[in-house]
């Protein structure tokens, strides 16, 4: 899949609600002094930075903001 698609299926999960924030992710967003809100900004309008293909638990993606 190519990054473009990635992109644009991370977004229709976000406008669609289908995401769920783990408690760790919420401590490190915290622990950054970034809200939720900011995160979901990135999700919506940052760029693919990387795959990470070989976790167990499935592909991990980096999205990096503006």
């Amino acid at each position: 899949m190519d990054k473009t698609s990635i992109e644009r299926r991370i977004r229709q999960a976000v406008y669609e609600g289908r995401y769920v924030f783990t408690d760790h992710a919420v401590e490190e967003a915290q622990a950054d002094g970034l809200w939720l809100s900011d995160v979901i900004d990135v999700l919506l309008h940052g760029e693919l930075d990387s795959v990470y293909t070989e976790d167990e638990r499935g592909a991990r993606y980096v999205v990096r903001g503006m």
